[in-house]
């Protein structure tokens, strides 16, 4: 009986982790498609002030 709660405790551990790194995985892809575009933004804003000169 232990080690079948032993067992699910593991289960239920692994389970957690590998949604923390399924979610780290995708946080970090978003972060770098907001960082892309915030480059974009800049880069556009920049040729826009320069247009305006």
């Amino acid at each position: 009986m232990s080690q079948d709660v032993n067992k699910i405790l593991d289960d239920l551990s692994n389970q957690f982790a590998q949604q923390l790194a399924d979610q780290s995985i995708k946080d970090k892809r978003a972060i770098a498609i907001l960082r892309e575009e915030n480059e974009r933004l800049k880069s556009e804003l920049d040729k826009l002030k320069n247009d305006a000169e």
